[in-house]
């Protein structure tokens, strides 16, 4: 049952391949490709789309496996995001117009990062507060080979 779903896929990736041989053969390389500003603006688009999809992904997976939510209630959770990436697009678009897309494609990425370096350092701060981590780091060599450490008494 599985092989032919990935056949299936297979396919459409070869068929895709030969497509986009075909269309670069017709129209051929094109110098905004060498721009490193154009290269630069698509590899930092991609990586935050993909950062973006990843954390949604991730999100709905932690809601349904850990939280108990089913997946119509997960999916749903994620809702505003997307509502409000619909709403703020336009606006952010014309912006760009105005300001010239340098300042955004710089700033973006750090404001989108605040937050989740904000709920990370939060998560430490709480993990190493409420629990024996350094502890257990401290004394795990004591643990392990009890006859190696030794004070300075017995030396």
């Amino acid at each position: 049952m599985q092989q032919w779903v990935l056949d299936g896929y297979l396919l459409t990736l070869g068929a895709l391949l030969l497509l986009g041989g075909a269309i670069g053969d017709r129209y051929g390389r094109r110098r905004v490709f060498r721009s490193l500003q154009f290269s630069g603006a698509n590899l930092t688009t991609f990586a935050v789309y993909s950062a973006m999809g990843a954390g949604m992904f991730l999100l709905v997976l932690q809601l349904q496996q850990s939280m108990g939510y089913s997946a119509l209630s997960a999916g749903t959770a994620t809702l505003p995001t997307t509502i409000i990436m619909l709403l703020a697009s336009p606006r952010i678009g014309a912006l760009g117009q105005r300001t010239g897309p340098r300042l955004l494609m710089t700033a973006g990425p750090f404001i989108a990062a605040g937050p989740i370096v904000a709920a990370l350092a939060l998560v430490a701060l709480v993990v190493l507060s409420t629990s024996s981590v350094p502890l257990i780091v401290a004394t795990q060599p004591v643990r392990q080979h009890p006859g190696r450490c030794r004070s300075s008494d017995e030396r």
